[in-house]
């Protein structure tokens, strides 16, 4: 299956008409500089490229909550450096966004102060403790 139609199946999955899940497909390939790809099957694309489309299968719907598991894996620098922005765009549209990496210094830019400042911190067993007994309070 070429690249275009796997993601118009996974956006009709997410509720989108073929035409848009199309429109909608060429415009991110554009925009992550991957357009040339559309009409090549999968397997022949490099890891690289491959991630790229399955960055734009997960934002073709347009999800509120994004969830993104090492969204860095297999990207050259350039690369890199463009799905930061992207998902730092996506951020400024009020888009929530969560995502593990072992790319810390990437990752830190891109967070919000919240964020950071919840994972900089192991959590205790002490304060484990004293969270579990405040939830079990609670409920």
């Amino acid at each position: 299956m070429k690249v275009l139609d796997q993601l118009v199946f996974f956006g009709c999955l997410h509720g989108l008409e073929a035409s848009e899940a199309q429109k909608r497909a060429v415009d991110w390939a554009g925009r992550m500089e991957i357009a040339d790809a559309l009409g090549r099957k999968t397997e022949e694309l490099s890891k690289g490229m491959q991630q790229k489309i399955q960055f734009i299968a997960t934002l073709l719907h347009e999800p509120r909550l994004i969830v993104m598991d090492e969204p860095f894996s297999g990207l050259d620098p350039v690369n890199a450096v463009l799905v930061e922005k992207t998902l730092l765009e996506l951020k400024d549209d009020g888009k929530a966004i969560l995502f593990s990496t072992t790319a810390w210094t990437r990752s830190k830019s891109s967070a919000t102060p919240s964020a950071s400042s919840t994972t900089a911190a192991p959590c205790s067993q002490a304060r484990c403790a004293k969270s579990k007994a405040a939830t079990n309070a609670i409920t």
